[in-house]
Formats: structure tokens, sequence, C-alpha cells
């Protein structure tokens, strides 16, 4: 045995193989990001070696291995396995603190594979004006903490993951100050210090808030798509998106779209018996998959609202809701001339009021999505219906799901916001919170829900990775989209509220 633990020693292995029958002690020296502090080992026939301006020396094994269990199985009875030229990241025993931690294989034969980092799959879902969200997965169950403060250096806010014996782990964090930097790490084991910036406030005074889901695609299916699309589990799914929205604890709700996933009249009364559980109103716009089958011309009535093109008011702000969805081809986007000629009365009756329009279908262009022959998810007639909100400069924002991905784009001070699914990754919900002159969007997973959204990566990963290489991480994360596409804050110059305009 080399060397013995002692007040240097961070992280000390020991290995008792069947067959050598010997005890290898194993010292990493490791660069500990918050403290700047080195441990190094001490043995005979040293090779001296650098990290930044901190020197150290050690026997170690040739050949640069991207976990340490790798260096083990390459190392040789007696050999020093010095880590360097990278920060090192290793698994925690739940219950245990990250710089007293002794991870021994003696029992087993063998140390555990151990990664240079103990979470993968670390996200910003989003950050507020005054709130942050975030997610990260853990190889094995494990107890994480979440420091965060206004100081790289003095993190003294300690929040306990929701669950602490889980793989799974988020944060939600409210009750920040706006437009300020605050610096955050993922508390499982040596880790990183990053950092967000808060969204500045909306303009003018806060009148209410909403939230926002789409493609929930309740089916009685049990299976799940190539894709991660997780039928087999909507009735949780819907479930929980249900209760969430409860505790969000906003006005109302608006579904974007294909609540169910063939149109079918009993996927239509599970959908509607779970959202009558919502505490305040609900709004839906039909989408494509509503329209598979026939049962959606009475059901939609009966369940949800007479007509599939309506509109409302909430304090002072004007809601258009618009079917997209051709009757005889659900699949082809289009607003039909008398939805045209209705949208074109309504904007100029409600000419006065900021007001948001909502859809299925996507509107606003987008060069990273394929071209696929006979298949678009625009409205055809995009051009004729972008060229009209010209005249509106009222309008602030239109809303579509149909991509399952999230994306916020601009054509002139209009914003197009598309939002992800609940039915695949990443398995989330948009909040808008909504002032005289605009509105602060965040988005939100159903955290509850987050071994399911990560299944769903899983598979769509696996699968398109097999067609082509790298193809299935690049779906994930363009579904995922970027922090400015789950969190924005969209304002107008204009005084939206109380000023007519002119046509």
């Amino acid at each position: 045995m080399i060397g013995a633990p002692n007040s240097n020693y961070r992280w000390w292995f020991k290995i008792e193989s069947k067959n050598m029958m010997k005890i290898l002690a194993i010292s990493i020296a490791l660069v500990i990001v918050a403290s700047g502090s080195v441990v190094t080992s001490n043995p005979t026939n040293k090779i001296s070696g650098s990290i930044g301006s901190l020197s150290s020396t050690a026997i170690y094994v040739p050949g640069d291995y991207s976990t340490i269990q790798a260096t083990v199985d390459n190392a040789s009875a007696g050999d020093t396995i010095f880590v360097y030229n990278r920060t090192c990241f290793e698994l925690i025993p739940t219950g245990e603190y990250r710089n007293n931690t002794i991870i021994d294989g003696y029992l087993s034969g063998s140390v555990s594979s151990l990664e240079e980092r103990n979470y993968t799959k670390d996200e910003v879902v989003s950050v507020g004006s005054n709130s942050f969200d975030m997610s990260w997965v853990t190889a094995t169950e494990s107890r994480c903490f979440f420091d965060y403060g206004l100081s790289s250096s003095d993190l003294n806010n300690i929040l306990p993951a929701p669950d602490l014996s889980t793989k799974f782990h988020w944060v939600k964090i409210k009750g920040l100050d706006e437009e300020k930097t605050y610096y955050y790490r993922i508390n499982c084991s040596f880790n990183e210090t990053n950092n967000f910036t808060t969204l500045p406030l909306g303009v003018g005074n806060y009148l209410f808030s909403f939230a926002v889901a789409t493609d929930i695609h309740w089916s009685s299916s049990d299976s799940t798509s190539k894709v991660g699309h997780m039928y087999n589990y909507s009735n949780q799914l819907l479930a929980d998106l249900v209760s969430t929205i409860n505790a969000e604890d906003v006005n109302f709700t608006i579904l974007l779209g294909d609540l169910t996933d063939n149109g079918q009249s009993y996927e239509f009364d599970n959908v509607s018996e779970h959202l009558n559980h919502l505490d305040k109103p609900f709004y839906t716009v039909i989408g494509n998959h509503d329209k598979f089958d026939g049962s959606w011309i009475t059901k939609w009535a009966e369940l949800f609202h007479e007509n599939t093109t309506y509109s409302f008011d909430f304090s002072g702000w004007h809601f258009i809701v618009l079917d997209s969805a051709n009757d005889t081809n659900p699949n082809q986007g289009i607003l039909t001339k008398d939805i045209m000629k209705w949208l074109h009365d309504d904007l100029k009756a409600h000419n006065a009021m900021p007001t948001i329009i909502c859809l299925h279908f996507l509107v606003n262009e987008l060069p990273e999505l394929p071209t696929i022959p006979g298949w678009s998810p625009y409205i055809d007639n995009r051009k004729e219906f972008k060229d009209l909100l010209n005249n509106y400069p009222n309008v602030v924002a239109v809303l579509s799901g149909h991509g399952h991905f999230n994306s916020i784009t601009y054509n002139d001070s209009v914003a197009y916001i598309e939002t992800a699914s609940i039915i695949q990754y990443p398995i989330s919900y948009d909040v808008y919170h909504v002032y005289e002159r605009g509105f602060i969007k965040t988005q939100h997973k159903l955290y509850q829900d987050l071994n399911i959204s990560e299944l769903s990566r899983e598979k769509a990963v696996t699968y398109l990775n097999g067609i082509f290489p790298g193809l299935g991480d690049y779906y994930v994360n363009f579904n995922f989209g970027t922090l400015s596409d789950r969190s924005a804050c969209v304002a107008s110059t204009e005084n939206l509220i109380g000023e007519a305009l002119e046509l």
C-alpha cells in the first residue's frame, strides 16, 4: 500500500482484486475550484507535473482516460494515479458530503465506475425577472444541494433539492432581484460554479398571469414512439399538468392544440375530465390531431367551446383563438377565407387593446426546420396573415404549438412563440406574467415527471443516433431550444392600453 490517508488526502480509493488479493491505494490530485487547493501524493520515483501555477508529483499510468475507473483498469499494482489537466467530479454515496468521503470497493472487489462529473444533463430551464429553474440528473440516487448567491465566493444560500433520494433533481427559485447576476453550483460532488442574470421587470403595472401548454396527445396506448412520445404516461402527464398549473395560481390557461392523439370521442372525454379539475378557466385551440376523426365536430362544442375560432378579453388584453387545421386534410395548416375575414373584423374591433393570437400551426419560418415533401409545419397563407398584422401594431405575440419545440422569433414588432410539448421531452409548459406594455415568459418542466422526460430524451437520442450519428442529440437539443427561446421579456414601445388606432 502506498501512503496512508491524512489531512492532505481528500479522496482515497481501495481496491482488493480477487486475483491479486492486494490493496492498491489510489490518491487522486484534484483541483478544488472552491478553495483553490491541490491534493497531492508523495510516492517514490516521482515525475514532475503542473496544474496552472500549482505543481505536483506522481507516478502515473500512461494514457488519457475519461473516467477514473478506466484508469484503474489499466493500472498495475503499486501505481499511484494522478488525474491532471482536467477538473474531476466524483460520485458521492448518499448521505455523504463531498469533502470527507471515502469510496471503498473492498467488499465488491472493484471501485464503481466513477465519471468525471457526478451529474449530467444539467439544464437551466428558464430565468425570469425574479425566478430561476434548473434540473439535472445524477448517476446514482444522491443527496444534492444547490448553492447560489450574488458572489461566486460567498454562496451562502443552500437549497435542498425537492427529493433527497433520487437521480432526478430540480430547483425552482423565486424572490430574486431583477437584472442581477447570480452565481450557483450544483452541490452533489466536486463541481464548477456558473452564473445567470435575471430579466428586467415587465413594462408598466403588473396585471395578471396565464399558463400555456400544448400537444398533450392524450392516448390510451400503452406504448411509446421511437422518438419518445410517452403515450403510456398520458393520464399521469395530464393529471400532473393540471395540478402543477393549479399550484402556479395563474388566472387562466391556454392549450394550443393536439389535446388528443387521434381525435376520437373517448379521447376528448378523458382530456375534458382532467381539464375540468383546473381551478381557473381554460381556453382550447384545436390542432390537426384533434381532427383525425369526425368526433371533433360535436365533441369540441360539447366539451370545450361552441366555436373553434373565437376571442376573449382579460384585464385590458385581447386574446384571439384561430382554427388553423384544414377540416378535410387536418395535416394542412391554413386559415380559410372565412377565418381571415373574421380575424380582420375582430382585430379592427379591438384595435385599442394589446392582443395575443393563438393557433396550432406555426407562422414564422424557421431555417433550422428541414423541408419534407408533402409536409409543412406552417399555415399555407402565412404571408397573408403577417401582412394583415402589419396593420395592427397592437398585436404583441402569436403563440403556436405543433412543432413540439421551443422557439421565439420576431417579425417586425410581433413575437412568434412556439412551445414544446407535454407528450415528449422536455415535457414542459410556459407561464406568462402580463404587464400593461408586454409580458415576461418563463418555461417550467413538469418536475415531478422529470424521470419520464429523461426517458423520452433517451429514447429519441438512441433511435435517431442509430440512423445518423448525432441526429438524436440535435433533435432533443432543438426541441429544448436555447435559454432565450424559453425565457423572454417582450415589451412594446407603444402605450398599448388606452391608445386607439385609426384605421
